[in-house]
């Protein structure tokens, strides 16, 4: 049962391609000095948030350990606004999965 459940993730799991409209809208987002404030999670960020307005439904998990720079209310409330839960640990991923897949 568990391995079938695995199996069903690993079939959910995308890999987010970056393009020039995700590079232009991270350099939009430098020069009007919104968060994430590295440069490389400016682009990390709009990848994420332009395949969620590409996949509206999709119930999406980001994690990161980078709290410095995406555990702001800011953040928080933008990627949930679009669906996608932050989460800071492997630990919580892999509960929140558990909890997803019901396992």
């Amino acid at each position: 049962k568990v391995e079938s459940k695995i199996n069903a993730l690993t079939e959910q799991i995308v890999q987010i391609p970056f393009n020039n409209e995700i590079a232009t809208r991270a350099e939009l987002r430098e020069l009007s000095q919104y968060p994430p404030e590295k440069p490389t999670d400016k682009r990390v960020y709009e990848s994420i948030l332009m395949f969620a307005r590409e996949n509206p439904g999709i119930k999406m998990l980001f994690l990161t350990t980078d709290r410095s720079d995406f555990n702001l209310d800011f953040v928080r409330d933008e990627l949930a606004h679009h669906g996608i839960e932050i989460l800071f640990s492997s630990g919580d991923c892999i509960r929140r999965i558990r909890e997803i897949l019901g396992i």
